[in-house]
């Protein structure tokens, strides 16, 4: 159990020193944001699918 505990510390002061996390947050009342989210959660998994849009927004302007 002590071994269970140690990782779990390790992981969270892992998690709280390099991942940064960001919200996204949709209304499911409003048709435009549901029909994004709809799109993006089809697309598969969602950070990936952000980081893609990212990376192709980037070369996009970069090759300007």
């Amino acid at each position: 159990m002590e071994k269970k505990k140690r990782l779990a510390e390790y992981n969270y002061s892992y998690q709280k020193e390099n991942i940064i996390r960001r919200v996204v947050k949709f209304n499911r009342k409003s048709p435009a944001d549901l029909q994004l989210l709809t799109w993006a959660e089809q697309q598969g998994a969602f950070s990936s699918y952000c980081r893609r849009l990212i990376r192709d927004d980037m070369d996009k302007r970069n090759t300007k």
